[in-house]
């Protein structure tokens, strides 16, 4: 490995240890190491292994991209969490443990900034409210894994571990950030309802359920309009909401902390796809750009625009029964 090359992967593992960890510590338990081993690595002295990387890239999740990639070389790499567990719970649970990582890792930080092209909610979104939380849990369930067909929401257990994770995250995803914008599809919404229908409509989810869980989407919509109203969310993050006058294809995010960005491309259920490489980041930054600029502020302005678009996601889960929603599957 470059020297070049030793001193970023060094700075990135010191960077990304938590900082009640002690380096030397992390490194023992975490590649199964000697303690004079360890510090041979951290002085460069012998380089960290490709699996080593790999290993310390998904625990403290960082990518390897930057690292590997040689300056001008075209080839891009596509940084995922591979969990090999037949228990897609566990993968579940394991996912989320790595996100609250990450969000205490963005406490560090002062200028953390995170841009979000949405045309439907998140996984992470969901972790405000309870029940919307274990839907999005059971629909990953029934999509990935060869449950029975009659296997209903009510069957669904969050366990305590994952139930704790939940509100850590709750809490840290609206405070870690110093500022986000979200650039919203006009009918965001849609989607989220349609699932929640299906499901209900297949008697996998009872009525009462189906309310509740109506309840929280509504609750989601009064946290979105008190952003929009006030234009800070949680106890002092700066959000500018905007909404796009054409259709958003794909969740898409762009973060920028500790003089670094990373893109997100939402195409799974669990984990985006992330990658660093400044020529993939800078492109997203202008297409997102490019989005903004056919886009309308709501936030702190257009307040007759902003009443009328979150009174219209309001109408679409209120519709009685949702008959004239056009079902997705």
């Amino acid at each position: 490995m470059l020297t070049d090359q030793k001193d970023l992967l060094k700075t990135k593992i010191l960077g990304s240890i938590p900082k009640n960890i002690k380096p030397i510590e992390y490194l023992i338990t975490m590649l199964d190491i000697s303690k004079e081993s360890a510090y041979r690595r951290l002085r460069g002295d012998i380089p960290f292994t490709f699996e080593e990387m790999a290993k310390l890239s998904l625990d403290l999740d960082f990518s390897l991209d930057e690292l590997i990639a040689k300056p001008g070389d075209s080839r891009v790499l596509i940084d995922m969490h591979y969990f090999p567990e037949d228990d897609l719970s566990i993968a579940f649970l394991k996912r989320f443990e790595q996100y609250y990582k990450f969000l205490l890792q963005l406490e560090d930080y002062p200028d953390v900034e995170a841009i979000f092209t949405l045309n439907s909610i998140p996984l992470v979104a969901s972790v405000y409210f309870k029940d919307l939380f274990k839907f999005f849990y059971f629909k990953l369930l029934h999509k990935n894994t060869e449950i029975p067909v009659k296997f209903n929401y009510s069957d669904i257990v969050i366990s305590d571990e994952l139930e704790e994770l939940r509100k850590k995250a709750k809490f840290g995803s609206s405070n870690c950030l110093n500022k986000i914008t979200l650039i919203l599809d006009s009918n965001f919404l849609v989607s989220l309802i349609n699932e929640i229908q299906y499901f209900n409509k297949r008697k996998l989810i009872n009525d009462e359920e189906f309310t509740n869980l109506k309840n929280d989407v509504l609750g989601l919509i009064d946290m979105f309009e008190t952003a929009a109203q006030t234009g800070i969310f949680g106890q002092n993050t700066k959000m500018d909401i905007y909404l796009s006058s054409t259709n958003i294809e794909v969740n898409l995010a762009y973060a920028r902390f500790n003089g670094t960005a990373t893109s997100f491309f939402y195409g799974l259920s669990i984990d985006p796809i992330r990658m660093t490489s400044p020529v993939v980041t800078e492109r997203h930054r202008k297409w997102i750009n490019s989005v903004k600029k056919y886009s309308t502020l709501i936030s702190q302005s257009n307040e007759i625009l902003q009443a009328e678009y979150f009174d219209k996601q309001r109408d679409i889960i209120n519709f009685p029964s949702n008959d004239n929603l056009l079902l997705l599957y």
